[in-house]
Parts: C-alpha cells; sequence; structure tokens
C-alpha cells in the first residue's frame, strides 16, 4: 500500500532537513568562539543523519510495498508522527543553543549541566551505563527529558525558576533516571521480569518508579522531601489522579521513604513518611483512586504495598545484582527535614571539579565526547543509534521480502524516542522535582 499524497510528505521532510542544514552551519560557525556550540553542531548533524535514514525507510518501505500495513496505524501517521519527533528534537536543539547566549542564563545552565553529568556518570561508575555520556541542559516550562536514540547524550528540561531557587535543580536526578532505565543494556527487561502481571497499573508505573529510586541513590533525603513539596501544590484530584505512567501523587512520596529507608538513610526515611501523612490529612485522606483505563477504584493502601515492594526490588536489585554504589550523596541522612536544603544548597555552592563532556564533530562522518581537549571516547558515526534498529532498517530494506507491522512498528517509536515528564498528560508531577 502506498502512501497517498507522497510528493507533500516527501516536501514536508525536505523543509525539515533544509532547516537543520541551515542550523548545522549556523551553529559550526558559532563554535568557532563558543566551544559550547560544538554541543548544538553535532546534534545537529547527528539528527539529520538519523532523520534522513527513519524517513526513508517508512517512506520507501511504504511506497515500495516492502513495509505491510498496520491494521492499527495509518502509513501517513506514521509519517506524521517521524516527522514530528524530528522536528521535537530540532526545536530543543535550538531552545539549547539560543539560551546560552543570554549571559543570565548561561553559568545556571552550566551548573545544571555538571549536575546532569555528576548523576549520569553514577550510572557510568557503577556499570549501569557500558559508554560515557554526557547531558544538555535547558530551559523549559517544566522539568522533563527528551530521549533520543541517536547521540549519547541525554536533552533535560529544567524549570526557569532554577534561577534563583536552588532546591529545583532536584529535578535533574529523575530526569537522569529515565535516560538509564532506556539506556542501560538489560535493566529494563530485568525489571519488568520481577514486576506482577496483575495488577496491570503497577507494571505500568515501573519506569517512574525506577527514576525515583535513582534519584535517591544519586541525591539522597532531599529528592524525597523536594518529591512531597512539588506534589502538595497540586488540585486535589490530582492526588489520585493515575496518567497511566506515574504513581499515584497520594502515595508516590512512600515510595521514596521505602528507597531511602533501603538505601540505610532511616531517620529521614521515617521523617518524610510522617510529614507524608499529616499533609495527608490536610488533603481530605483519599482512600482509593481508579486505574487509567479502568473503572474500578483500587485501595490506596493496596496500592502503597505494590509501590513498596517493587521499590525494595529496585534498590535491592541495583545495590545487590547489578552492584552500584552510592556516590557521595548530594543530602545526608537527619530527622530535621528543614535541614535537607540547606545540606543540597551547601553542596551546591561547592559543587565537585567535574569533567562535562562535550559531543563534537570529529570528521564528515563520526561524533565523539570530549572534555578540554580529551581523547575523543564513545565515538559513533552520525546517525547511528547502536542499537538492533540500525540492522533492521538496513536489511529490510535491502532484501526483496515484504516485513509484517509488527516488526516495523518498534522502529516508529525508537525505545522512548519521545517525551518523558509532566507534559504528557495526567495531573501528576512532582517525583524529585521531575515527571
Amino acid at each position: 500500500m502506498c502512501l497517498t499524497d507522497s510528493l507533500v510528505w516527501r516536501q514536508r521532510y525536505d523543509a525539515l532537513s533544509q532547516n537543520l542544514t541551515a542550523l548545522s552551519a549556523q551553529y559550526e560557525a558559532a563554535a568557532a568562539c563558543d566551544p559550547w556550540m560544538q554541543n548544538a553542531h553535532a546534534l545537529t548533524e547527528c539528527l539529520l543523519a538519523f532523520a534522513q535514514g527513519q524517513f526513508h525507510f517508512f517512506f520507501d518501505g511504504f511506497n515500495g510495498g516492502k513495509l505491510l500495513p498496520s491494521m492499527i496505524y495509518p502509513e501517513e501517521h506514521v509519517i506524521r508522527r517521524t516527522l514530528d519527533q524530528v522536528g521535537h528534537d530540532t526545536a530543543v536543539i535550538q531552545t539549547a543553543a539560543t539560551q546560552r547566549q543570554i549571559a543570565a542564563y548561561r553559568p545556571v545552565l552550566e551548573k545544571a549541566d555538571i549536575l546532569a553529568q555528576l548523576a549520569l556518570d553514577v550510572a557510568f561508575q557503577g556499570g549501569l551505563l557500558t559508554e560515557r555520556c554526557t547531558a544538555v541542559t535547558y530551559f523549559h516550562k517544566s522539568p522533563h527529558i527528551r530521549v533520543i536514540p541517536y547521540a549519547p547524550v541525554a536533552l533535560i528540561g529544567i524549570p526557569a525558576t532554577c534561577l534563583t531557587t536552588p532546591r529545583d535543580f532536584l529535578a535533574i536526578p529523575h530526569e537522569v533516571g529515565h535516560y538509564i532505565y532506556h539506556h542501560a543494556p538489560g535493566l529494563a527487561a530485568a525489571l519488568h521480569a520481577f514486576v506482577p502481571i496483575d495488577p496491570p497499573w503497577i507494571g505500568r508505573w515501573l519506569e517512574e518508579l525506577f527514576a525515583d529510586v535513582f534519584g535517591c541513590l544519586v541525591a539522597g533525603p532531599v529528592m524525597g522531601l523536594s518529591c512531597q513539596d512539588m506534589i502538595y501544590d497540586n488540585a486535589y484530584d490530582d492526588l489520585i489522579a493515575d496518567d497511566g505512567e506515574h504513581p499515584v501523587d497520594a502515595i508516590r512520596p512512600f515510595g521514596y521513604s521505602t528507597a531511602l529507608a533501603e538505601l540505610n538513610y532511616d531517620d529521614a526515611a521515617a521523617a518524610l513518611t510522617a510529614r507524608w501523612k499529616i499533609r495527608l490529612r490536610a488533603r481530605h485522606n483519599p482512600t482509593s483512586f481508579v486505574p487509567a483505563g479502568s473503572a474500578t477504584p483500587v485501595s490506596l493502601q493496596e496500592a502503597r504495598t505494590a509501590v513498596d515492594e517493587i521499590t525494595d526490588r529496585i534498590v535491592n536489585y541495583l545495590e545487590n545484582s547489578r552492584h552500584v554504589s552510592q556516590p557521595a550523596p548530594w543530602s545526608g541522612d537527619t530527622a530535621n527535614l528543614a535541614e535537607l536544603y540547606v545540606q543540597f544548597e551547601k553542596w551546591l555552592a561547592a559543587l565537585p571539579d567535574t569533567a562535562v563532556y562535550i559531543l563534537r564533530n570529529l570528521d564528515e562522518h563520526q561524533v565523539g565526547l570530549t572534555h578540554n581537549g580529551s581523547v575523543p571516547i564513545s565515538i559513533r558515526s552520525k546517525g547511528e543509534t547502536r542499537s538492533w534498529h540500525d540492522w533492521f532498517k538496513k536489511e529490510t530494506l535491502a532484501h526483496e521480502h515484504r516485513v509484517d507491522s509488527a516488526a516495523w512498528l518498534p522502529v516508529v517509536a525508537f525505545n522512548g524516542w519521545a517525551v518523558k515528564g509532566p507534559d504528557d498528560g495526567g495531573g501528576s508531577s512532582g517525583g524529585g522535582g521531575g515527571g
């Protein structure tokens, strides 16, 4: 089956490609005066190469009859989604590059880069990640992460309130957790192995629960306090709203307390649990919620028990199976919760010396990470994802056989090529300041 209006879809892709080419030239010129702009240049080049391969895989595959149609997703929907994803990433790169030129923004974003690099390094040094990676931070209306498959870079949006409110940097460890979930070999599969099939809602919360735990591993008890404070200003209905991704707000802080207790922050965990119980009473002490896609209420106590169990298993898996150790945390154990933000701000004022990597073009075909003139690492071809998708697309277009939609549908999503964070819908936000 062929696309309708193939010429129009091709013209739309050409417009995105021309835009990326122009931006690449602009960023290459800017990099001569501003080394950070090498990030923008290399990212744009990687996105341009990846977009070309992704578009032609579907465009040529549909028009050539190699990709059999899906009964759920029309060919036009797949092409539109692909172009939208390219457009989203282009906008993020442009935003990050533009904001770096604003004098008041630059030092705050550089501090955010360091925090993100520290969080990523915990996963690398603990063996969760097999290659070095870096982060590009930028101001966004709310914390989120753009998971991209074509470069070893986490694109992390942080709230502009970080300009004046240091605690809002605490969005970063949680958002980095999403990057780890999608890029750590074998991690997601191992985590899903101990999640029960029933009830289904607990499985849908797994990625967020992992990001919550990872945030605690990196930053310590202050993450639990930040989660409570971010949730507490939500509307009453949001406390029990299930968006199908985040644990409902009424019980999510208890998961933080469980993680912190497992990480031996006993005093803070107990104090945080007591504090949240008091706050729930002030919010009418809800007792049940309705899972997404269901009409049957579930006890919040049942949900809390499930969240606590999965959280406990995540911590034990990280510590005992993957042997990930805690670094110097961003806050320490104390029952005096007001002290946690003070601890974090003191730690933030004296950030450890950290090598923040920059993605740069090595030649016409390759990119790699460097810092302070170091030898490039994490080298890859532009457009390469280092996943089975690369091989699959190449082989599909090179042979005459036809491919069922069940085989090509995973290439559309590309293991999380989407926005993760509060923007995804639902009333739930929070989670260490992140989504």
